[in-house]
């Protein structure tokens, strides 16, 4: 019978990055690890809980390797990571000091000109139209409406 191999990751540096030790059959350990324990069709109570246990058993190797994962990642770039932050905080506060300067002045040159249209007289200007067909008296109102204009519209009897 053979021996059962337990499953450990090391790590160790090469050329200055982080690496793990014995790359190549560690992920071949890891694929007996799977095979070991084979998916299979649930049929019964029994088989419902087995998998149940196989599915948690990965999970939570799954868990241990991303939190070694960050660990080794935070201890190797975590200084510099936190440095980022900071810089770029910097940035983003001067940022909004500069987009709330642009949002006041946007609302005051906002509120500047409704004002000054509502103290604005419009030219008021007559027209007479004789048409027969009511798309164009229609297509007349929506123009009016989206250039803010108002138009009258009666029917002559």
């Amino acid at each position: 019978m053979q021996e059962k191999r337990k499953f450990e990751l090391e790590t160790t540096r090469k050329d200055g990055r982080l690496v793990i030790k014995n790359y190549e059959s560690t992920l071949e350990l890891a694929k007996e690890k799977c095979e070991e324990y084979p998916a299979f069709i649930i049929e019964n109570e029994q088989d419902y809980k087995e998998m149940k246990d196989k599915r948690a058993l990965f999970n939570n190797a799954v868990k241990s390797l991303d939190r070694r994962r960050i660990d080794e990642t935070n201890e190797f770039v975590g200084e510099y990571v936190e440095q980022a932050k900071n810089i770029a905080k910097v940035f983003k506060d001067h940022s909004a000091k500069i987009d709330a300067e642009i949002k006041a002045y946007e609302k005051k040159t906002k509120d500047n000109s409704v004002e000054s249209a509502k103290s604005f007289k419009p030219i008021k200007y007559t027209a007479t139209i004789e048409c027969y067909d009511k798309n164009i008296i229609d297509e007349l109102k929506e123009f009016c409406e989206k250039k803010n204009c108002s138009i009258v519209v009666g029917i002559e009897k």
